[in-house]
């Protein structure tokens, strides 16, 4: 599996001491963000395995920071405690793990807050983000994190895109063609695509075109990225009301502008 390499690969580059300071997990990343922290942990340290799991579980490790959203956000006051952990010397000889999970729920003091610890990550130590989707995460974080993206796995939606390629690719090189050319699609093609689309899927399929990064455009997904929020809100509102596809469609390509 792509994942399973994907990890492997990590704890070859531990192994090897060649980790990144920082890194960002997203897409379908499961526990690989911990399974690389209970390896790197347990070998360092006097733990074996199976206590550094429960450790980490508890949040009782000397060497492990879990980063986690407050009232579903994670605000400058956790980033703090963790700069603390990060400048405090070790409890215990060794390397250090901080996980901060999701990280695209960090607000904007607390993405500034992070910028500092992100740049003096003292030694033996790796900061992970783990995030569904990197769309959320100020540019400044993201600059500093070698990302990794986790391929999904095989879903409703996959599934579904498969079924509909047809239509689906005709839906994709329109939103390219609006986002290079700034301009909204003609009548027509409008019109075109109101026959073939299913709007109640719209939303997840755009969905599934940034998780997966299948973008040709690079430009293209950056603006997907930093418009996707709007463009699924407005879908969200959008189909609870009566509003016609061709509406629907054209709204959807006037977000993007």
């Amino acid at each position: 599996m792509k994942d399973c390499k994907l990890l492997n690969n990590l704890i070859s580059n531990y192994n090897e001491n060649r980790l990144a300071p920082v890194y960002l997990f997203y897409g379908d990343y499961q526990h690989s963000a911990q399974i690389l922290a209970e390896h790197i942990l347990a070998t360092s340290l006097t733990y074996d395995k199976e206590m550094t799991k429960l450790h980490i579980k508890n949040g009782t490790h000397p060497n492990f920071f879990f980063v986690t959203p407050h009232d579903k956000e994670i605000t400058v006051d956790i980033v703090r405690k963790m700069t603390s952990f990060l400048q405090d010397t070790p409890i215990i000889a060794g390397w250090r793990v901080v996980i901060i999970h999701p990280a695209n729920t960090m607000n904007v003091s607390a993405s500034n807050a992070i910028l500092k610890s992100m740049e003096e990550i003292p030694d033996k130590t790796v900061m992970i983000l783990v995030a569904d989707n990197i769309y959320n995460i100020t540019a400044t974080v993201l600059s500093r994190c070698q990302k990794i993206f986790f391929p999904y796995k095989t879903t409703a939606i996959e599934s579904y895109i498969k079924e509909n390629n047809s239509w689906i690719n005709e839906v994709l090189k329109v939103f390219e063609k609006t986002i290079e050319t700034q301009q909204l699609p003609n009548k027509d093609a409008i019109n075109s695509l109101v026959d073939k689309v299913n709007i109640d899927t719209l939303h997840e399929v755009v969905k599934y075109f940034i998780t997966q990064n299948i973008f040709q455009n690079l430009n293209t997904a950056h603006i997907w990225l930093g418009k996707y929020d709007k463009i699924t809100n407005f879908a969200n509102e959008a189909l609870g009301k009566s509003l016609s596809p061709a509406h629907f469609i054209t709204a959807i390509f006037a977000l993007l502008l």
